[in-house]
């Protein structure tokens, strides 16, 4: 379902929430669709089936094999994840200015003309190449990456 901050932004429907998801996702073809906590088998484009709680999101893609997160956030979600470095990406202008502190890749120039959006994609690449080659993301500068949810089905005890 849609978080609280999801329909803050103007989301009413989880499906409305994944369209959002596959925009983003690109123009490969998907090789698969991995369950929650189930590793990628091999190369390829793979979705996650995952709840829409940041943190639960995180833990999902780690588990999945995932070395780095990019993360893409409307809402201004900070936090970042212990066990990988999560890229924040912001397109609203807003935001990026109320929290460039914790926003990696200020993406805001597709809306206001200032950047293309395969301009974009070189930067998110070169940002991803940084951050494998140990430049650190803003969430663990500031040392907000202690968040760990793990998504659980059924009765818990």
């Amino acid at each position: 379902n849609p978080t609280p901050g999801n329909i803050q932004g103007g989301l009413t429907t989880i499906e409305e929430k994944s369209l959002g998801a596959i925009c983003k996702s690109g123009s490969m073809p998907i090789d698969g669709v991995l369950e929650y906590g189930e590793s990628i088998p091999g190369k390829g484009l793979y979705a996650l089936d995952s709840p829409g709680k940041e943190a639960e999101i995180m833990t999902g893609l780690s588990a999945a094999g995932a070395n780095v997160i990019v993360f893409s956030t409307g809402g201004g979600a900070p936090q970042g994840f212990p066990l990988v470095p999560v890229v924040k990406v912001a397109g609203n202008p807003a935001k990026v200015r109320v929290m460039k502190d914790h926003i990696d890749l200020d993406a805001s120039g597709i809306l206001s003309g200032g950047a293309g959006i395969e301009e974009m994609g070189r930067r998110i690449y070169q940002s991803l190449l940084a951050v494998g080659s140990g430049r650190k993301v803003r969430a663990e500068t500031l040392r907000y990456d202690q968040t760990v949810e793990i998504y659980t089905t059924g009765p818990t005890v």
